[in-house]
């Protein structure tokens, strides 16, 4: 089973309050116990590296890079970025948020649910 894991997620277990990463990470591990893989896009990606490139943050870089190396890449799409538009206009979301949900759907995942809507 794949768990595809926005990039929110990723940041606040790399970057959050040990409140919030003791309570991820004791997530994922359960469900790595129950054999799913986690699953992040290039999307996720750019999201998620955007700030430790921007700082120069050399040793958070390699944290995320190997983190992600752990991970399956869901590939993009031609229509990616027309799609993502199309949903922003559809459901009202600013920034990044659509372009994970057309990967997940478009990957084929069974659900993703994202800002509150489901596709």
């Amino acid at each position: 089973m794949l768990a595809y894991v926005d990039a929110s997620v990723w940041i606040a277990c790399m970057e959050g309050t040990s409140n919030y990463q003791s309570i991820i990470v004791d997530q994922m591990e359960a469900l790595q116990k129950n054999g799913w893989e986690f699953a992040i896009s290039f999307a996720v990606m750019m999201e998620a590296l955007h700030k430790p490139y921007r700082n120069q943050d050399g040793k958070l870089l390699e944290m995320y890079h190997k983190l992600f190396s752990q991970t399956v890449i869901l590939c993009n799409y031609t229509k990616l970025f027309e799609d993502g538009l199309i949903l922003m206009q559809l459901e009202n979301v600013k920034g990044y948020g659509c372009y994970p949900c057309c990967i997940g759907k478009a990957s084929q995942l069974r659900r993703i649910r994202l800002y509150g809507f489901t596709l």
